[in-house]
């Protein structure tokens, strides 16, 4: 997104916690908040020193980047950043917009708290009907978070629609019109394993799809460890079927994606849009998912989705589409196509100097609306 709009011609300015080596190769201001030498945790969800240490050090970094850079609107990602925002819309009166990827309610369940997930349900409920109010406009990532907005309160004029966007180079590049002599049957899924990804279910699924195809391999493209589900892989008697590959970097990724027979998003649920699925829209071959965490995708048409988030019906969605390969060529070409003519960043950037030119409350000549403004953009992931 910094990117994109450092393209239209704003002056971004990039606040982040200070874990990340991009900022040399980058065209717009990364500012880094205060860290701790022995902290190097990038997985997703809070922890005690995350939410006591480096919140408030995120919160002083984008209050003095608003005053010294004269930021017009603050764009936050994801509630940390929305919090860390908030301080600078009170001393200095900027606008903050609140980008709402995802529901607590929805995403707390999964972490392992040690506590019941009743209560990580509830406590999610309580925080997104509350937190998305210190915002002067929040963007939702998908209809359905939007939808649960409005049935907490918030008013329509407060909510705009605008989904994620890939990389306008992700999807320039070539795709192969055929998968390599050899290469099998090669299921991949590439993302981090956290719980709420449901690599467990990919697993019991997977062994059903073992059985009916002996050439199939699991690949995984990821740079999160293996080691709490290799017992399972071991007890389901599939471990010699699994490739643990590194993630490669978003310039290789694509190749690597468009080399698989098929592409797996074994995530039950998601109220916005998970990027994974972006990526593998552009690579051009077939997806299976669970219906719930693959809003915007249609049944055989851009994708084969599945409605009951269980191993077996996750295992006959994956023989369906290994069953019929001339059918699951036709759902990728036709996803890529989906994402060529809607979600690249150009596009979604286009949508959102609209909603920033209504925030900064004037509407500039056309011939400078691309130039129109000063945005900060605070990251809580």
């Amino acid at each position: 997104m910094a990117q994109a709009l450092h393209q239209a011609g704003h002056d971004v300015h990039v606040i982040a916690y200070p874990i990340g080596d991009l900022d040399q190769k980058l065209p717009f201001s990364v500012h880094r908040s205060l860290g701790l030498p022995f902290y190097r945790r990038t997985a997703p969800g809070a922890d005690p020193l995350r939410l006591g240490f480096f919140l408030p050090a995120l919160a002083a970094t984008v209050a003095r980047v608003v005053a010294r850079q004269r930021i017009e609107i603050v764009h936050a990602h994801h509630y940390e950043g929305l919090l860390a925002a908030w301080p600078a819309r009170q001393l200095h009166g900027v606008p903050v917009i609140y980008d709402a990827h995802t529901t607590l309610a929805g995403e707390l369940p999964y972490y392992r708290l040690g506590v019941p997930r009743g209560w990580t349900t509830a406590v999610g409920r309580a925080l997104d009907a509350r937190l998305p109010r210190l915002a002067d406009h929040i963007v939702a990532t998908s209809q359905h978070i939007a939808d649960e907005l409005y049935r907490d309160g918030m008013s329509a004029e407060r909510v705009t629609v605008v989904g994620n966007g890939i990389e306008d180079a992700f999807v320039a590049g070539p795709v192969p019109d055929s998968l390599p002599d050899g290469s099998g049957e090669r299921i991949v899924y590439a993302g981090n394993l956290a719980g709420y990804q449901g690599i467990d279910t990919l697993l019991e699924g997977f062994t059903q799809v073992a059985k009916a195809k002996p050439g199939a391999r699991l690949v995984l493209l990821t740079d999160s460890s293996f080691e709490r589900f290799a017992p399972l892989a071991e007890r389901l008697g599939i471990q010699d079927r699994i490739d643990i590959e590194q993630a490669p970097p978003p310039q290789a990724l694509g190749r690597r994606l468009a080399n698989a027979s098929l592409l797996v998003n074994p995530r039950a649920e998601c109220p916005g849009y998970p990027l994974k699925l972006l990526n593998y829209m552009a690579a051009g071959r077939p997806i299976v998912s669970f219906r719930d965490s693959a809003r915007g995708l249609t049944q055989d048409q851009d994708a084969w989705l599945v409605d009951e988030p269980t191993p077996t019906a996750l295992a006959r969605g994956m023989l369906a589409v290994l069953d019929r390969p001339d059918g699951g060529a036709a759902l990728g070409r036709s996803a890529r196509e989906h994402v060529e003519a809607e979600l690249t960043w150009s596009r979604v950037v286009a949508s959102l100097e609209g909603l920033y030119r209504r925030m900064v409350a004037h509407e500039p000549p056309l011939a400078d609306r691309r130039t129109s403004s000063s945005v900060g953009v605070a990251s809580g992931d």
